[in-house]
């Protein structure tokens, strides 16, 4: 069976400056709005979406859980932080037989990326949009592919 891993770059939060907790602005939300809106319109299902306890991935999964209903829920998680290293969540990742979403930032998600598609967190292969989604899919034998990515700036 083929599973596929759905990778969320949070959409565009508030300088640090302004609010060190990072909430969305208004273009994040709307960003993540047309994203998943056009993933539900596609047909897409995902069975629970990870994200991490930062304030930015918190409200950008909220959009995401509303929408596309995932029957395992959403579940925060430890190890999805900007800096955390990808190995741990990529190991859960591969003995799960479920389509996950994560809802996380950058560097992480680039990291998790490069892992799967070339086994090395070493590289940043994806360039990733705030508020987009990129698609990855292990086949059964257990190689990652690249299926899609969609950047808001598509959607307007």
């Amino acid at each position: 069976m083929n599973t596929r891993l759905y990778l969320v770059q949070h959409g565009e939060a508030v300088s640090e400056t302004i609010n060190p907790d990072r909430p969305l602005t208004e273009k994040g939300r709307l960003d993540s709005a047309r994203t998943v809106g056009f993933l539900k319109t596609s047909g897409i299902t995902v069975d629970v979406i990870w994200h991490s306890s930062k304030t930015r991935a918190r409200q950008t999964v909220a959009i995401f859980q509303n929408e596309l209903l995932p029957k395992e829920g959403i579940v925060q998680k430890d190890g999805l932080s900007p800096n955390d290293p990808a190995g741990p969540a990529f190991d859960e990742i591969g003995h799960a037989q479920k389509n996950i979403m994560i809802v996380g930032h950058l560097p992480f998600l680039q990291k998790l990326t490069s892992l799967a598609l070339i086994n090395s967190e070493a590289y940043e292969i994806i360039k990733f949009s705030m508020g987009g989604v990129v698609c990855l899919e292990r086949n059964e034998e257990g190689k990652w592919q690249l299926i899609f990515e969609i950047i808001p700036e598509l959607l307007r």
